[in-house]
């Protein structure tokens, strides 16, 4: 059961990152006009999943 949700989740992981491709260069411009590095977004994306994942595991217990 555990290989099964593993592997959905990769999938969807998979999926959105193939369609996020064309949005690339968008992504970019924000973070350049925004003034901020892709080291500083890519920290504040993995701060974001923690807190996500943090809340979700707690909302289950």
């Amino acid at each position: 059961m555990v290989s099964l949700i593993l592997t959905i989740y990769f999938l969807i992981v998979f999926i959105f990152f193939i369609f996020s491709l064309q949005y690339r260069d968008k992504v970019d411009n924000i973070l350049s006009e925004l003034k901020i590095s892709t080291f500083n977004a890519l920290w504040l994306s993995y701060l974001e999943g923690l807190i996500i994942g943090g809340l979700s595991i707690w909302l289950i217990l």
